[in-house]
């Protein structure tokens, strides 16, 4: 997956207010549903998209960019 400094923060400060950690591979549910871990390019494609005129009628807007993963 992508891992950044701010994901890692965010994880080690869960497992201090939960005061457990998860098993390992536990942590992210159906890592690969479309087969394949994310790679920078996918968030810069929609980066792309956003700021191009072709999003100009696009406000307000949630974009989940994740492969169907989420933190179980």
């Amino acid at each position: 997956g992508v891992d950044t400094a701010l994901l890692r923060e965010s994880l080690e400060a869960r497992i201090r207010a939960t005061g457990a950690e998860p098993p390992e591979g536990k942590l992210v549910t159906n890592i690969g549903v479309l087969g394949r871990d994310s790679v920078p390019e996918d968030i810069a494609g929609v980066v792309s998209f956003l700021v191009s005129e072709n999003a100009s009628m696009i406000t307000g807007q949630s974009i989940s960019v994740n492969g169907g993963a989420y933190f179980d």
